[in-house]
């Protein structure tokens, strides 16, 4: 028997992308999944269009709008699978999505994370935008402490489940959950990646990104998640964190035309 890969799938209003999201885990050609889609609130179509898939490899729950950490911690907490991975309910997973990293899997014991090449595209899946592939091989944890693409490229990571970790999305944040659940694991095994697609990210207007109030906050949360849980945090991997972090908010909020933003910006989390 194939291994069983649990796919998480949170679900805010979703109704205009969600079945095409269905629909891809659907063509994967390992064929053992299940998929657990959370609604999270939605007020539109998104169940109607969730419950229109007749297949006992769907399972569907529904909470009140807690937001999508809280989402995808109920996915956790039912999910029965060997690995599980989580998709966004606007995002495509290419046909060997699942199997490519499975095969990584096959090479070494010792590795418990493996993420691949993501597309990123416009809101119609007719144009590539930018290609992003992981470069890291190793213990996880100081290059994602770093915030380093070189294995964080969005939330494309399968993961070996191990039955004494308590797997949980910090909640109440809107940006950077991702993040610091990724390091709250990092050291249960090694990262690898496959250099196939695992992952085709949809851009639209109405992404997290553009919440850059939101995105400031995220990182300020991720900075004190990291003082408050990395026992053995190096001085030069804080100050370097916090450099970044500013860095990256100073250019979006000058890239987004807002000066007064920037300059408050680089103050506070110089001071930070």
């Amino acid at each position: 028997m194939t291994s069983l890969v649990s796919v998480i799938m949170p679900a805010y209003n979703s109704e205009s992308f969600i079945e095409e999201a269905i629909e891809s885990v659907f063509l994967q050609t390992h064929e053992n999944w299940e998929l657990l889609i959370v609604n999270d609130g939605s007020i539109d179509n998104t169940e109607k269009i969730v419950l229109s898939f007749k297949d006992s490899r769907v399972r569907y729950f529904s909470q009140q709008n807690k937001g999508v950490g809280a989402a995808r911690n109920l996915g956790l907490k039912q999910m029965r699978g060997d690995y599980f991975c989580f998709l966004d309910a606007d995002d495509i997973l290419p046909k060997r999505a699942i199997q490519a990293r499975l095969d990584v899997f096959l090479t070494n014991d010792e590795i418990a994370f493996v993420s691949g090449k993501v597309v990123q595209m416009d809101q119609v899946l007719n144009k590539v935008l930018l290609t992003q592939v992981p470069t890291y091989r190793g213990m996880p944890q100081k290059e994602i402490i770093r915030l380093s693409s070189s294995c964080l490229v969005t939330i494309n990571w399968l993961i070996k489940r191990e039955v004494d970790i308590d797997y949980m999305f910090p909640t109440g944040w809107t940006h950077s959950e991702d993040i610091a659940f990724f390091l709250s694991i990092s050291e249960a095994g090694l990262y690898d990646f496959t250099e196939e697609e695992v992952l085709i990210y949809r851009r639209n207007e109405g992404s997290a990104m553009s919440n850059l109030k939101g995105l400031e906050q995220g990182y300020i949360n991720y900075y004190r998640f990291v003082l408050e849980n990395v026992s053995n945090l190096d001085e030069e991997d804080r100050v370097y964190l916090k450099k970044r972090i500013r860095r990256i908010m100073v250019l979006s909020y000058l890239r987004g035309f807002k000066l007064c933003d920037a300059i408050r910006c680089f103050f506070y989390l110089t001071r930070m």
